[in-house]
Parts: structure tokens; C-alpha cells; sequence
């Protein structure tokens, strides 16, 4: 069985009514929303469950396709989604040092984005939407690229890592 979003006790309530076991959970996780952090990735760590996360570049925020205070691009799910101007104000700290280490490595943004969430724990797959082939063939750059320990402490602390919800 595989779900979308529950949380810890919901999951352990349905192991308790039996059926098929949980193999598989799908949560929005990546460098700013951090919620899962608190019960649900340790528990799947412990239960063997599969975490697949959506979101994993914020809808673009941890990409290079946004700049704060710039308006985004014509075509751009940005023009719709009045969330992504406040992330970039609220993560501007924590993005601004995503983008100096990408280009530090000469790499795009969403390496780094996406190297950070191959790195946690009980992390099985992240799931990129993409509109477009060149975003795609970006994507799967970044899962041969592997972030040291020193530059995951260091977007940890770049962050706001009081892991949270984000709506």
C-alpha cells in the first residue's frame, strides 16, 4: 500500500487495523519544508517505508529560473503561484547560499536542491515535475552529483532548519 501525506500516528493507526502493509509514503520535502523531519522520516526510517517526496524544488524556488525582487518569466508557473515571491523573501539566506554553492560548483541550482534530498535519510525518490525536456535532462544531472558533509551542514544551517509545515 502506498499513501500521499499521512502523518506518523495516522500511519501507525492503519498498521494497527491491519491489510496490506505500508511500503511506501509520498510527502512534500526539500530544503525549506522540513516537517518531515520531526516524526514521519524517522518512523519510516524505523519501518522500513519508502518516502518519495514531491516538491523537491519548492516549485521552483531552489531553482535558477526565479531571482527575488525580479519579475519571473512570462511563461512561468510563477505568474500563477503568488507562493513563490514570499518563499523567496522568507528563504532569502538560505537560497542565496544554495546558488553560491552551485556556482561554486558549476553546477545548476537544482543539483544542489536535489543532491541535498538524495542525501537524507530514508529518502527513496524525489519526484520533479517538469514542463519541459531541458528541465528534465537538468534534473538527472543532479543524481550523479554528491554534495560533502561540510556543504549539507552548511545548507542545514543556511536555512531555517526548525523543521515546519509550509503553506
Amino acid at each position: 500500500l502506498a499513501i500521499t501525506e499521512s502523518e506518523e500516528k495516522l500511519i501507525a493507526a492503519a498498521a494497527s487495523i491491519g491489510g496490506p502493509r505500508l511500503i511506501n509514503n509520498q510527502i512534500p520535502y526539500n530544503l525549506i519544508e522540513r516537517g518531515p523531519e520531526i516524526e514521519v522520516l524517522p518512523q519510516a526510517d524505523a519501518e522500513k517505508i519508502a518516502i518519495t517526496c514531491y516538491r523537491p524544488l519548492m516549485a521552483g524556488a531552489l531553482t535558477d529560473r526565479y531571482t527575488a525582487g525580479e519579475p519571473p518569466p512570462a511563461d512561468s508557473r510563477a505568474v500563477r503561484d503568488q507562493r513563490l515571491p514570499r518563499w523567496q523573501e522568507e528563504h532569502a539566506k538560505g537560497i542565496a547560499h544554495l546558488k553560491a554553492l552551485a556556482k561554486g560548483h558549476g553546477v545548476p541550482s537544482t543539483y544542489i536542491a536535489i543532491a541535498w534530498l538524495c542525501a537524507q535519510r530514508g529518502l527513496s525518490c524525489p519526484i520533479t515535475g517538469i514542463s519541459r525536456l531541458s528541465q528534465l535532462q537538468e534534473n538527472l544531472g543532479a543524481f550523479d552529483f554528491t554534495l560533502t558533509a561540510d556543504a549539507l551542514t552548511g545548507l542545514n544551517a543556511a536555512f531555517d532548519t526548525e523543521p515546519r509545515e509550509v503553506s
